[in-house]
């Protein structure tokens, strides 16, 4: 049954690639290409600012200073959460990190079983919340107990880097049947909608500055495609700025200076003082829908099939491609804290791995085979790199790049990973 999820998975992502039409379960598709952007930014966010979306980030909202929105008290260890979805139900499965061992599932909803959507944790680590096309629902950390649905079209949602307003994304097709894509606003201290944005048909990745003042939002599918930044203060959108065909990932320097927009074959820096786009970066061949920024801001990094693509921030100009492994598409990406060791995972057929990257080189080491489905996310302090696979989590130890003993989980295949700060 898990076979015949993972090729109709596999086979809508190779159907979107090759449309210029939005396909019909964004989200998932989105998940897939984008939850880092949303979970690497609440990881280890406060190095490098990237949210998405995706989306995207981003992913993994970026760490930041606030009230949480959730009672109770804050865990005493870091929690990783995995998410797994089959064809029947799905689940979100509590780890802790200071144990390695899983706690009682908590059932997710018939939306997320059938659409799939987006995980975002609160920068006090004190709430979860789990995004599905009809609605989000917060789970408390302390307790694992969720809490009422937040009524709200949103495949993607993105924490505001001050925690005090989360925004969701729902794109064309989603589980409530909307005719347009919507871009709302949620007051985290109430868990209420505000009124929704009309930013475009089908708004993608989320990216906030490191201050939170703006958030810049993708529109795949316009012709070109554009990013628009909107002002969370007033929540009034500006300008579209063109970035070309396809703009499905992004991510922002940690300075805040520059977003850089992935493209189907090119990278489109913006800058944010102007909101103008500079000259795109050209990749030579299509994207994977992967950029991350090292947690130093000068390089980014772009997934593709075979190897990874260093481009320098300080002159646009791309290095030398990083081989990964012929065929191999490099689809989740999270750096180390001091930024020296940046982890790159693929999670197609039964080999799939994670392959440590020394940032100072380019040089790949030694793959570390996990299993299909690999989704990953690195812990605070940056000891462990925890990369989900079918029907378990492997811990990677940062400091041997060695795996140590699988975490078992239920059937399922894993499609979040995040963990708290």
């Amino acid at each position: 049954m898990l076979t015949d999820m993972e090729g109709r998975l596999r086979a809508a992502m190779e159907s979107a690639v090759g449309s210029e039409q939005p396909p019909r379960n964004l989200a998932e598709l989105v998940r897939r290409r984008h939850r880092r952007h949303v979970r690497r930014a609440a990881v280890a966010g406060a190095a490098s600012a990237a949210v998405v979306a995706a989306l995207i980030p981003a992913a993994a909202g970026v760490l930041g200073r606030g009230p949480g929105p959730a009672g109770g008290h804050r865990p005493p260890a870091s929690t990783v959460y995995v998410a797994l979805r089959d064809k029947l139900a799905s689940m979100l499965v509590p780890i802790s990190a200071a144990t390695n061992r899983p706690g009682k599932p908590i059932r997710l909803g018939g939306s997320w079983a059938q659409h799939g959507g987006s995980l975002a944790v609160t920068p006090d680590g004190k709430t979860l919340y789990v995004s599905a096309p009809a609605e989000t629902t917060p789970i408390s950390t302390a307790t694992n107990k969720p809490g009422k649905p937040i009524r709200v079209n949103g495949g993607h949602f993105a924490i505001d880097p001050d925690g005090k307003t989360a925004y969701a994304a729902g794109p064309v097709g989603s589980a409530v049947g909307l005719v347009r894509g919507t871009f709302t606003p949620v007051n985290l201290a109430t868990n209420t909608p505000g009124k929704p944005i009309r930013l475009c048909s089908n708004p993608g990745a989320i990216a906030f500055t490191p201050d939170g003042k703006t958030a810049y939002v993708t529109c795949p599918y316009t012709r070109p495609s554009t990013v628009i930044p909107v002002n969370t203060a007033t929540n009034t959108p500006g300008r579209p700025i063109p970035v070309g065909r396809r703009a499905r990932a992004i991510a922002v320097t940690p300075d805040g200076k520059t977003v850089y927009v992935l493209g189907l074959d090119t990278v489109t820096p913006i800058s944010t003082a102007t909101n103008k786009p500079g000259q795109p970066i050209r990749l030579g061949s299509n994207s994977n829908a992967l950029i991350a920024i090292t947690p130093d801001g000068k390089t980014v990094y772009v997934g593709a099939t075979g190897r990874v693509v260093p481009i320098s921030t300080a002159t646009n100009t791309p290095g030398q491609p990083i081989r990964i492994g012929a065929g191999v598409p490099a689809e989740e990406i999270v750096f180390t804290p001091d930024g020296k060791t940046a982890y790159v995972a693929n999670g197609e057929g039964p080999t799939g791995r994670v392959i440590p990257i020394s940032t100072a080189t380019g040089t790949p080491g030694k793959p570390i085979f996990i299993g299909v489905g690999t989704a990953m996310a690195i812990t605070p302090h940056g000891k462990t790199v925890y990369a989900a696979a079918l029907n378990k989590v492997v811990p990677i130890s940062t400091a041997t790049n060695t795996p140590g003993q699988p975490i078992r989980l239920p059937d399922g295949l894993p499609t979040w990973i995040v963990t708290t700060p």
